[in-house]
């Protein structure tokens, strides 16, 4: 199998020379340099579990080790001509240089947008009308939530949230939440109708929070905090949407 390197790295390599002057895209500069040089990623040194005698493990994790210390080496010589370059005097701490060699092949780029750029453009990642073609897809509660928003901002309480048991009410809010809906669809520049049923249930919980579903979104909500906080792991990119009666999530790139 021919050596290649991910998607997602590619991306973070390709960005480059549009980006700034922090430690992270410095060292994503030098890697991009060695990839230019040597045609791949810089050796991570570490050995997954495998048959082998231990005297022959023991040798193939010492020259998987050295290599990657040499990779580790043109790295960091890398780096300080690039620091050179910008100007930039601060070394980058050593220990994220060999973290970020040793973790190369799994770097990614998140670009995210804001909620006001996400309601006033549809210019995002999301095809929705393929989206709404995927029976497993829950991009349809995307639009009636949106909806929910635009109905609250028109009327000031969520869709259902005042009819009571008044049938005649509910009715007309049903009808009113199928407009936005279709008023969202038609930013996306779909020509689709919203799914009564979603719609009907918007209505019918009339804005309420279970304290089962709250407390998910809130534990999902902290980890996202902590990764932001801690620089660690992959966060989630944009929109989650959580389906508590079957039990599934979908994230919305939007």
């Amino acid at each position: 199998m021919p050596y290649v390197i991910p998607d997602s790295v590619q991306q973070v390599l390709s960005l480059v020379s549009t980006s700034g002057k922090s430690d992270f895209w410095i060292l994503a500069r030098a890697v991009s340099q060695f990839v230019r040089d040597c045609g791949k990623l810089p050796l991570a040194g570490s050995l997954p579990d495998m048959t082998a005698s231990t005297d022959m493990y023991i040798k193939l994790q010492e020259i998987y080790s050295s290599r990657a210390d040499g990779d580790h080496a043109a790295i960091t010589a890398h780096v300080a001509t690039i620091q050179k370059e910008l100007g930039v005097e601060e070394p980058v701490p050593a220990d994220f240089v060999k973290r970020f060699c040793q973790n190369a092949l799994y770097c990614e780029v998140f670009q995210f947008r804001t909620l006001e750029a996400e309601c006033r453009s549809p210019e995002g990642g999301l095809d929705l009308e393929s989206e709404l073609e995927d029976e497993d897809s829950l991009v349809s509660w995307y639009v009636v939530l949106r909806a929910a928003d635009v109905f609250r901002e028109e009327h000031g309480s969520w869709p259902g949230a005042t009819c009571g048991d008044a049938e005649a009410a509910m009715a007309a809010d049903v009808a009113k939440l199928t407009g936005f809906a279709s008023q969202v669809l038609s930013t996306y520049e779909v020509k689709a109708s919203p799914d009564p049923k979603m719609v009907e249930e918007v209505v019918r919980y009339g804005g309420c929070e279970l304290h089962a579903t709250s407390s998910v979104l809130g534990g999902i909500t902290s980890q996202e905090v902590v990764k932001l906080v801690a620089k660690q792991y992959s966060p989630l990119c944009n929109t989650l949407i959580l389906d508590g009666l079957h039990g599934k999530m979908q994230v919305l790139e939007v």
